[in-house]
């Protein structure tokens, strides 16, 4: 099973360095896979929320989807510039911050019934789901 016991010392020891490394690192993948799971939910979440928010809220389809269009629109201008500052700074807590921002902003959703506390709930959401890419893109890359 140790493939690396049988070969000279200085080798055996880099290959087992290797082989542990490798190891240690797909934790973190899966780590980093979870955390884009719960992104990508929390992005979905609100197309699938839409109906109860018309039903409760006497919403019409109009407005349901300016609430879309915020969130969307949010996360697309704040994506780039915070993938910038990514690449510039190391920010890992972004992901972890990221990712409390998208599921509170979604969870907001649930006591807020004033439009414009809507928006400001899924611009939140939305902010936190682009925080979250830029690092988790760079640290996966890393992790490979």
């Amino acid at each position: 099973m140790h493939f690396w016991k049988k070969e000279k010392s200085g080798i055996a020891e880099d290959k087992r360095k290797a082989f542990l490394e490798m190891k240690n690192r797909s934790h973190y993948k899966y780590l980093l896979a979870s955390g884009h799971v719960c992104s990508d939910i929390n992005q979905g979440v609100l197309s699938a929320i839409l109906p109860f928010l018309i039903a409760a809220h006497h919403y019409d389809y109009a407005t349901a989807a300016t609430l879309v269009l915020v969130a969307n629109i949010a996360g697309s201008v704040v994506q780039p510039l915070l993938g910038h500052l990514a690449d510039r700074k190391n920010i890992p807590w972004s992901m972890s911050l990221g990712l409390l921002m998208a599921g509170s902003g979604m969870a907001a959703t649930s006591y807020i019934s004033n439009f414009w506390g809507l928006c400001l709930a899924v611009m939140i959401s939305g902010i936190g789901i682009a925080m979250f890419h830029p690092t988790a893109a760079l640290l996966v890359n890393k992790a490979a």
